[in-house]
């Protein structure tokens, strides 16, 4: 038969019919709680995490300031941010409030797409970032965020190593308050390509599962269409 992926970009379908076109479809699964929600970070965490990325200490105070500026409901100026006046000239104003996707941090002073998807010279900040969950999984956060955290080596080695043997059942007394052992939103990626066309298209989503596991449901979805292989 043939197959179709349907955006709502406003193009007509993505199609592959079999034995006419080689097309790649690509899945990944994540657990959105093992990101950090960068709506819960005070300004030394967030700072921490942008030297982790190698953001130059200059563009990490403007930053830190003007995310602060972004979301507080108040016109009062932080020494490095900025309020409405230095939005006004590209068309909008600060939100006062928090951000809904991490997408929303390119609109913020000094958040240019290099620190948020990376470059030869910076990793990317993206894909260590939420907006969505308070709690973040011992089970699944990387060991690189751990140490952004404050955890050290040895610390960080018996966690990996108690996940490794089962996972970690109850959340050590250290983690109260911060580790969850469990997850409740996923993000699921899908990436189609067919060979020698342009085009590529992309679908994002994050799931919810409530605790009892049934019900599950979408709390975001993104669609794209980008450059494909050749």
């Amino acid at each position: 038969g043939e197959g179709h992926f349907r955006t709502d970009a406003g193009r007509p379908p993505f199609k592959a019919e079999k034995g006419r076109y080689e097309s790649e479809v690509e899945v990944r699964l994540s657990d959105e709680e093992s990101r950090l929600n960068i709506n819960y970070l005070n300004v030394p965490l967030l700072k921490k995490l942008l030297s982790h990325i190698d953001v130059p200490e200059d563009d990490i105070e403007e930053m830190a300031d003007s995310l602060a500026d972004w979301v507080d409901p108040d016109d009062l100026h932080h020494l490095s941010g900025a309020e409405d006046e230095y939005y006004r000239v590209l068309g909008y104003g600060t939100k006062g409030r928090a951000l809904d996707v991490p997408e929303e941090l390119l609109l913020v002073k000094g958040f240019v797409p290099e620190y948020l998807y990376g470059s030869p010279n910076v990793k990317p900040l993206y894909p260590l970032v939420t907006t969505l969950g308070k709690g973040i999984n011992i089970n699944t956060i990387p060991g690189e965020l751990l140490e952004v955290l404050g955890f050290n080596s040895v610390e960080i080695e018996n966690i990996l190593m108690q996940r490794e043997n089962g996972g970690i059942k109850v959340s050590p007394a250290g983690l109260a308050g911060f580790g969850a052992t469990g997850s409740q939103n996923f993000r699921i990626e899908v990436s189609a390509t067919v060979k020698n066309s342009p085009q590529r298209i992309k679908v994002i989503s994050v799931i919810n599962r409530p605790p009892d596991g049934t019900g599950y449901k979408t709390i975001y979805w993104k669609e794209s269409i980008e450059s494909g292989r050749t």
